[in-house]
């Protein structure tokens, strides 16, 4: 029997790589109208050796609010408006670079680190589509998760 040498990689990895190679072409002149309250998904998978909870994979809703300026500088909060998930940039041709910080966990210490995001946003004729993804470091070397996030906002 033969084996592949090739690297496996997790299915909602290798769609996000084939949606994020495929060109495309929206623009946006004013950034501010990507202000608003996104919702969607979060999506954790395991790429490690620990689970969460016991499973492989979890989904769970999001809402979070996005505040982007006129320059593309984002500072996105979270549903209560309280705690600063992420900062970053949305570029015009509506590329998105956001980065995360926080801290875990790890039987009797904590670790704390940072995730570096990166999507890109469709428009759409009723909503703008968001779509990013990082690899998060919780407790490493073995506790290795990609997160993905799926995103709208509804065009008003």
């Amino acid at each position: 029997m033969h084996r592949s040498s090739a690297p496996w990689l997790p299915l909602p990895l290798l769609i996000f790589m084939f949606l994020a190679c495929e060109r495309h072409e929206d623009t946006l002149d004013d950034l501010t109208l990507l202000t608003g309250d996104w919702t969607g998904t979060q999506e954790i998978h395991r790429a490690g050796n620990c689970t969460i909870g016991g499973a492989d994979h979890v989904q769970s809703h999001q809402r979070l609010f996005f505040s982007v300026n006129g320059v593309g500088e984002t500072v996105v909060l979270d549903s209560t408006g309280s705690y600063i998930l992420f900062r970053g940039r949305i570029t015009n041709d509506l590329d998105v670079s956001l980065t995360t910080w926080y801290t875990v966990g790890c039987g009797d210490s904590t670790h704390a680190d940072s995730a570096f995001y990166d999507g890109f946003i469709r428009i759409y004729p009723d909503y703008y589509a968001l779509i990013m993804d990082a690899i998060e470091l919780w407790c490493p070397p073995d506790c290795i998760f990609e997160v993905i996030y799926e995103l709208r906002l509804d065009i008003e």
